[in-house]
């Protein structure tokens, strides 16, 4: 019985088909185990990347399908979101400079983990029959479903320069909330209403709103005469209490001087009762001198605390 020689070129052919099918094999069942033991988690995802696949290319991909917007991580304009619904995948920055007004009847969802950095100005504003919502993305509708069902989104982080205005928003999923790196004036917020949040607060450069779920809240500021009058009030304090410390240590050294010239006369006393006189003088101004160092110790506490409060008003300035 002859065998017939398998020519090279198509020994090599059928190799190469042989490496391909088993590559690709390979591939899916690397992604499918990451999928199924992974989740939402990205570490898995990492390792396959960029090597064999682009995660965000993929998740991007399919929220276009569903007619979503998937914003870019630096947001400088609207145009060209064409949809109505808008997703953001890790953190979104407004950059400084930037102003934006959305329109009504958007909705931007965040997948967990996600959330907004504004260095520019945002302006978010709905209806009280339909207001806007910010909320975190359902469950079903994710690329790859979660291990749990208890998802979050981060919140919304306002930078110094920057300025946001929310009025008629339904705020949903978010584990913090709102919070400023500004004054209260950097933020505009009325009618707003967070479901399901956790722990969620309003947060500005020096004082914090507890959010009751469920509840409409509108952040009301002080008025600017009325901060000024705080920054005011705070400087004088400061001022007077530095003073009498000031005062009061300046006595406490003169008594401590004074009574140990008298203490030095002891030595040279004649009599016994001469130098117990001297002694007891100097006694009592030592005490006196302890006393005033005391006091001075106590206005000082006051003088700090009213300083650290005028700087924490005035540093952020009224220049809005």
């Amino acid at each position: 019985m002859r065998i017939t020689p398998i020519p090279e070129e198509l020994f090599r052919m059928s190799v190469k088909k042989l490496f391909s099918g088993f590559i690709f094999l390979f591939i899916s069942f690397i992604l499918n185990y990451s999928t199924q033991v992974n989740g939402q988690d990205a570490d898995k995802w990492q390792s396959v990347e960029p090597e064999i696949i682009d995660r965000k290319i993929l998740v991007t991909q399919h929220y276009d399908k569903k007619l979503y917007s998937v914003l870019p991580d630096t947001l400088r304009s609207l145009s060209g979101i064409r949809s109505q619904t808008w997703i953001v995948l890790n953190k979104v920055v407004v950059p400084q400079g930037t102003g934006l007004k959305v329109p009504q009847g958007i909705k931007i969802f965040f997948e967990p983990g996600a959330s907004m950095l504004i260095e520019g100005a945002v302006e978010i504003t709905g209806t009280t029959e339909s207001p806007a919502l910010l909320s975190i993305i359902d469950i079903n509708e994710m690329y790859i479903a979660p291990r749990t069902t208890r998802i979050l989104w981060k919140g919304i982080k306002v930078g110094k320069t920057g300025k946001l205005t929310l009025k008629n928003v339904k705020i949903s999923g978010s584990e913090t909330g709102i919070s400023s790196e500004g004054i209260c004036d950097s933020m505009v917020i009325e009618n707003v209403t967070f479901s399901d949040p956790g722990n969620v607060s309003v947060k500005y450069s020096d004082l914090s709103a507890q959010v009751f779920p469920d509840t409409p809240f509108t952040l009301i500021c002080p008025k600017p005469w009325v901060r000024r009058m705080e920054q005011k009030g705070y400087r004088t304090g400061s001022n007077w209490f530095f003073g009498q410390t000031a005062v009061l240590a300046a006595a406490g050294v003169i008594f401590t001087v004074a009574g140990y010239s008298v203490d030095q006369k002891v030595k040279v006393s004649s009599t016994h009762a001469e130098a117990q006189g001297y002694s007891n003088r100097a006694t009592v101004l030592y005490n006196i001198s302890k006393g005033c160092y005391i006091g001075a110790g106590i206005t000082l506490a006051p003088a700090v605390v009213f300083k650290v409060l005028s700087n924490k008003k005035s540093d952020p300035g009224d220049k809005r």
